[in-house]
C-alpha cells in the first residue's frame, strides 16, 4: 500500500516537473527615442507646425475593414495631437521663449514634406 502511494506521488511529481518545463517564448520590444534638438538661445519666438498628411481612407472590402481603418485613423490623429500638445507644454516650460504659437492652418506647399521646406515657404507663414 505504501509502495503504491509512493508510486502515485512519484508519478505526480514527474508529471508536474516535466509539464512545467515547456518552451519559453522571448518577446523583444524595440523603442525609438527622438534625437535631441538644440535651439539657439537667441530664438525668442517659435511656432509649431504640423506638416503631416492624413492617410486617404479609400475603398474598403468589408465593413470590418472600414471600422479598423477608421479606428487606426482616429488613433493616429490622437497621437499627433498628443505629440503637438506635449511639445507645446515642454517649450512653454522653458521660460526663454516670448511667444509659442500653434500654427493650425498649414499652407498646402508645406504638407507632407520629408525634409526641410525652402525658405520662401516659411516667409508665407
Amino acid at each position: 500500500m505504501l509502495l503504491k502511494r509512493c508510486s502515485y506521488l512519484f508519478s505526480a511529481l514527474c508529471l508536474a516537473l516535466f509539464s512545467g518545463c515547456s518552451a519559453t517564448e522571448h518577446l523583444q520590444l524595440t523603442t525609438v527615442e527622438p534625437a535631441p534638438v538644440v535651439l539657439e538661445h537667441s530664438i525668442k519666438r517659435i511656432g509649431i507646425l504640423d506638416t503631416s498628411e492624413s492617410a486617404d481612407q479609400g475603398e474598403f472590402a468589408s465593413r470590418l475593414e472600414q471600422k479598423i481603418s477608421y479606428e487606426d485613423y482616429r488613433l493616429v490623429e490622437e497621437g499627433k495631437q498628443a505629440a503637438i500638445e506635449a511639445l507645446f507644454n515642454e517649450l512653454d516650460r522653458d521660460r526663454r521663449f516670448d511667444t509659442i504659437i500653434l500654427i493650425t492652418e498649414t499652407p498646402g506647399s508645406l504638407k507632407g514634406l520629408d525634409g526641410v521646406p525652402s525658405r520662401d515657404n516659411w516667409v508665407k507663414i
